[in-house]
């Protein structure tokens, strides 16, 4: 079933949404309180924090009674009938649960929203001394952690500023080098033209143009959303950082460098990153949305891959590898966990960099990325395209044998085996495993990088020649048997007509 054909479900959800219009229909609440309800719960998805339904919400800012909650969930499950997805469960109707704070959630709410050019890259105000974001964030001791929502009549405000700072196609020429070569000097870039407003949006449309359905996931980096790209008709994945990150202002350069690399990125084995934008204390960036299990999900369900298609996910890894080292790029985060299988067989290397720290080697300790990292790309931020063709290495590990490289009690002992320990051999798991396609793995994953593939092509060609050792060999020995029988049959014709010239001669 495609994107277009499957139900989607908005974010926030329709039971919210038809709990919200009980509440206003009863007239326990304004339809902007509801509103403004609904957007702060897309405020805790963009932090990465847990959702609160809408009656704890309503409930924790004073704003309904849990009598009137009660009265209100008792409609909605009249109204549910046929649409189980409406009925409220055990969670949802939980109005004693604390409200999760929110002192680190960004706030959207920061002056009349514009749509500005591709060349309008220019970084938000920072915030005064004592203040953390904009309005909903003013704290002092008397107040509650949560912003209180005021129960007023009058319009809603516009829901912030967003920039546009990287449309589809790209910017210009990559700023983010290899560790150890100079950046490209780049003359800056004109100042935009007049800026057009833009209609206000609902809270399932915060970041004007974009429709969010529904959250897909989220990590140490932010939180993913399977969105709509109104003016492009199409499905995204559209990723959130929370402001906790983007406070930095080192970190949004270095952010909006790495996203302007990315952009110009355009290869069959890569995600393609179509816009980069912010809107107040929030920065975003949209994606290609690809349907499929990770190498991890497909193996943990499925088991270890057979030998030819192991080696042909790597192929198409390594060549993604490959298009980012022609640009001066790498990647620095080859795990299966970053490599899509998508539903119509091809094979897409997830996006890495985006909303990381290069010298933050902390990240690999989620997802157990850990297994898959080169030993110098552990300890430091020198390192060159031999990290990538390292995890490649271990990602064919993986894909052929379904266990990790090393193991350990914790991420400190895998890491020390990186350093350590023998190379890891597949053989050593499948014993009739050809010679030439163990090799892949085990000149990849040297310790010492001077031993490994020198560049992709090199590892491209091992590949392909493991490759062509799978291949199926009966096709020769079937034509021989042809030519013989050929042969036999043609010798017999010629003993028969033989014979019957020594009959005729005879007589």
């Amino acid at each position: 079933m495609s994107d277009h054909e499957a139900p989607l479900e908005e974010f926030p959800t329709p039971r919210d949404r038809a709990f919200g219009d009980i509440v206003v229909d009863m007239g326990l609440a304004s339809r902007q309180a509801v509103e403004k309800a609904l957007g702060l719960q897309v405020q805790f998805a963009f932090s990465g924090k847990e959702v609160p339904p809408l009656p704890q919400l309503l409930v924790g800012q004073g704003l309904v009674t849990v009598a009137q909650v009660k009265r209100a969930l008792s409609k909605l499950r009249e109204a549910a009938g046929d649409r189980p997805q409406l009925a409220p469960d055990s969670a949802f109707t939980n109005t004693s649960k604390t409200l999760p704070a929110m002192d680190d959630v960004g706030s959207l709410e920061d002056g009349p929203r514009i749509i500005m050019p591709a060349s309008a890259l220019k970084q938000p105000p920072e915030p005064e001394a004592g203040k953390t974001g904009g309005s909903a964030l003013k704290a002092s001791a008397a107040l509650p952690s949560v912003p209180r929502i005021e129960h007023q009549q009058e319009p809603m405000p516009d829901t912030g500023t967003v920039e546009i700072v990287m449309p589809v196609g790209g910017g210009r020429d990559a700023a983010v080098q290899k560790p150890g070569k100079p950046e490209t000097a780049s003359a800056p870039d004109p100042e935009p033209p007049h800026p057009v407003p833009a209609t206000s949006t609902s809270p399932s449309e915060p970041i004007s143009g974009y429709k969010l359905l529904a959250r897909l996931s989220t990590d140490d980096t932010g939180t993913i959303f399977r969105a709509k790209q109104v003016a492009m008709d199409r499905l995204v994945a559209l990723k959130v950082l929370p402001p906790k990150m983007t406070a930095d202002r080192a970190f949004v350069d270095r952010f909006l460098k790495e996203a302007r690399d990315a952009g110009q990125l355009n290869h069959p084995n890569l995600v393609r990153v179509h816009e980069i934008g912010h809107i107040g204390n929030y920065y975003f960036y949209s994606m290609e949305l690809v349907q499929g299990q990770t190498v991890t999900q497909s193996i943990k369900q499925g088991g270890r891959m057979p030998p030819a298609r192991a080696l042909q996910v790597t192929l198409e890894v390594v060549k993604a590898i490959e298009h980012m080292d022609s640009r001066n790029l790498l990647h620095g985060e080859i795990s299966p966990d970053a490599v899509r299988l998508t539903d119509e067989g091809a094979v897409k290397v997830l996006l890495a960099g985006l909303g990381r720290s290069r010298s933050d080697n902390t990240r690999f300790l989620v997802n157990e990325r850990y297994h898959y990292v080169a030993p110098e790309r552990a300890i430091s931020d020198q390192f060159d395209v031999r990290a990538d063709l390292y995890s490649a290495g271990a990602l064919l590990y993986y894909s052929l044998t379904g266990q990790h490289p090393y193991t350990g009690a914790n991420a400190n002992q895998v890491l020390d085996q990186h350093f350590s320990a023998a190379v890891p051999n597949p053989k050593d798991v499948i014993t009739d495993l050809a010679a030439d396609v163990a090799r892949v793995c085990t000149k990849a994953m040297c310790k010492n990088r001077t031993e490994r593939f020198g560049d992709p092509r090199e590892m491209i060609a091992a590949i392909e020649k493991g490759l062509a050792v799978l291949k199926p060999r009966g096709t020769r020995r079937t034509r021989l048997g042809t030519r013989t029988t050929r042969h036999t049959t043609s010798t017999s014709t010629k003993a028969v007509r033989l014979k019957r010239r020594r009959r005729r001669r005879r007589r």
